[in-house]
């Protein structure tokens, strides 16, 4: 039994004993492949046959799930349980999915956190966030299936909350630690997953100030505004303060990572600079 290797944490990438599987004959091969194994749980062909092909006849669309699962068995014949009645992924098989080694290894270290006093596991965290190469299963594309559309949409989402949080606390753990290049590298990632994330954006606009980088600062706060116009808004008045602070060469009174309020010339209230909470 070979071992079974699915990467779906960006465009999937399906390998046996180190062989790729590629030029799949149907796309939807490769969907209910994925759909099995990230369920973990059997479906009836019937509700297999609705999710892929609603708008076939019953018929028609259990002849399609029969090819699609013929395809299956030819390409991964151990890894998939399949009856008469049910189909399901073969979790005794020898395999490896990533989206269960990343959710694993976020919840772990992220429990430690929310312990009174806990850290967490930022080795753990950092080595999660690795799998995160993109969306889940980006650049998959399923047609008049909504059923299936809304699956994917959601796990996308939450599997992209997770990154994010794991970021958010991989951004606090260096910060604190005073370590600005592994800082921004997280919160590079971060704004890659979220560009209009403006407490990411002035977080980095005051390390990079801090480091004398001023100008790439102030084009920080130009790829904020334009990440917040795509949604029809404007930045924050935080965020405008803070470039006004840059620009005008203000100095800012800060420790590394710890920004903490300043009267700006010209303002009746303090702009606090924390950049994430």
């Amino acid at each position: 039994m070979g071992e079974l290797r699915l990467a779906l944490l960006g465009r999937a990438r399906v390998t046996c004993d180190g062989a790729p599987l590629t030029g799949w004959a149907l796309q939807k091969s490769l969907a209910l492949l994925a759909y099995q194994a990230v369920t973990g749980q059997p479906h009836s062909r019937g509700a297999l046959a609705g999710l892929l092909w609603p708008d076939c006849t019953e018929a028609n669309a259990r002849s399609n799930l029969r090819k699609v699962l013929a395809e299956l068995r030819r390409r991964v014949p151990a890894h998939l349980a399949i009856t008469r009645t049910q189909a399901a992924f073969n979790r005794t098989s020898t395999y490896w999915l990533d989206v269960e080694a990343f959710e694993r290894d976020i919840g772990r270290a992220l429990a430690l956190r929310a312990n009174p006093g806990g850290r967490a596991d930022a080795a753990a965290l950092a080595g999660a966030i690795e799998l995160y190469r993109a969306g889940f299963l980006a650049g998959l594309a399923v047609h008049r299936a909504p059923a299936f559309e809304e699956w994917l949409l959601l796990e996308r989402e939450h599997l992209r909350h997770l990154a994010l949080r794991a970021l958010h606390a991989l951004v606090d753990h260096h910060a604190a630690r005073a370590q600005p290049e592994r800082t921004l590298a997280y919160l590079d990632r971060l704004l890659a997953i979220e560009p209009a994330h403006e407490e990411a954006h002035r977080h980095k606009m005051v390390l990079l100030a801090l480091r004398g980088q001023r100008a790439a600062a102030l084009r920080q706060y130009e790829a904020c505004c334009q990440a917040v116009d795509a949604l029809d808004t404007e930045p924050d008045r935080e965020t405008t303060v803070l470039y006004e602070q840059i620009r005008t060469g203000v100095e800012l009174p800060v420790s590394f990572g710890r920004p903490v309020p300043t009267r700006v010339p010209g303002h009746s209230v303090h702009a606090p600079l924390t950049p994430l909470v």
